[in-house]
């Protein structure tokens, strides 16, 4: 065997090793977190009506760091910036079909606690600090109930996370669109994403919402006041 040879062998075996090596990162040294796919109506700390959402991560290895969240309404609007009413019908074969009109989305920015969270622990269901898992709380209850109600709206969750060790992110999206998303009660302790129904809550509420007088503007200034940081271990 040559020396051009032997040189050409070194070069792919280097090239298919550092492929694999970044499949491997691309594969595995990701962040892996897991959304609840409904949100738990119900009091928060400060006996404010709240929506939370349950985050928890998935991997058994390593934490999920650097985290960065987003809480959105998002309404469809047609192009031109008038609302989507529906579309012309034309066929196609013996199909009727809808022609929809270009649209996009208008977005708003609702409060959220915590702001700012650190890192999530391996998944250990041992584990009773529950360190892997954590509950996002929003008062914005109304703009949230709006947006259930609303065929052209719904509330997109998204949650960016980073892997410790390669440093590569990853962005985990969770939409709500119609009112079974959210259940009156909470989220069982642990890693499950299940909700508890408290219909002693669901009726409370109800009652509540009929009696209260208070603008929403002012029940916003008294969630700020009355509230904590929103830092709930699940």
């Amino acid at each position: 065997m040559t020396t051009l040879e032997t040189a050409s062998i070194g070069v792919g075996s280097a090239l298919i090793a550092s492929a694999v090596f970044l499949a491997a990162i691309r594969t595995f040294l990701v962040p892996r977190l897991d959304i609840a796919n409904k949100m738990a109506h119900n009091l928060n700390t400060a006996d404010i009506e709240a929506y939370r959402f349950k985050i928890v991560n998935q991997s058994r290895w390593t934490e999920a760091v650097r985290f960065h969240c987003d809480l959105v309404t998002m309404k469809q609007i047609a192009a031109d910036g008038n609302q989507i009413r529906g579309g012309r019908h034309y066929f196609v074969g013996r199909r009727k079909t809808v022609e929809i009109p270009p649209f996009k989305y208008e977005r708003e920015t609702l409060d959220f606690r915590p702001k700012k969270m650190v890192s999530l622990k391996p998944l250990r269901r041992n584990d009773e600090k529950v360190e892997y898992a954590f509950r996002l709380t929003t008062t914005d209850c109304e703009k949230i109930d709006t947006a259930l109600q609303d065929p052209s709206m719904h509330v997109r969750l998204r949650v960016y996370a980073e892997h410790p060790w390669s440093g590569r992110g990853r962005t985990f999206t969770k939409t709500y669109a119609v009112r079974a998303s959210a259940i009156c009660g909470d989220y069982v302790l642990g890693y499950e994403m299940t909700i508890n129904h408290d219909q002693e809550l669901e009726d409370a509420l109800r009652l509540r919402r009929n009696s209260q007088q208070i603008p929403i503007e002012e029940r916003g200034d008294q969630a700020t006041r009355g509230g904590t940081d929103g830092t709930e271990r699940v």
